[in-house]
């Protein structure tokens, strides 16, 4: 479940810094330097391939986010989600 929670965090981090580095039109070396990373990891981030730290998190959540609330309910609804699929795939088939 740790990997399935891992993943949806970082899934929806990249899509979130996205989204707002192109609605702030800013490049990746303007939003790398927001966050007090290196463009390479930054790019990195933004494609899925890392995680990000939880200092890159809270950098973004307090200086760059547009509504950290709305953010973070987003991520809850998502790990809810997660876990009702996860519970639906733990009950067994009722057979008759």
């Amino acid at each position: 479940m740790r990997n399935t929670y891992h993943r949806l965090i970082r899934n929806y981090f990249c899509r979130m810094i996205f989204e707002y580095r192109i609605q702030e039109d800013l490049t990746q070396l303007q939003m790398a330097e927001r966050l007090c990373m290196d463009e390479r990891s930054y790019i990195d981030l933004e494609h899925g391939k890392n995680g990000c730290s939880v200092v890159t998190l809270i950098l973004y959540l307090v200086f760059e986010c547009p509504d950290s609330d709305a953010f973070l309910l987003d991520l809850e609804k998502l790990y809810q989600q997660a876990a009702e699929e996860k519970q639906k795939d733990r009950v067994p088939a009722v057979s008759r």
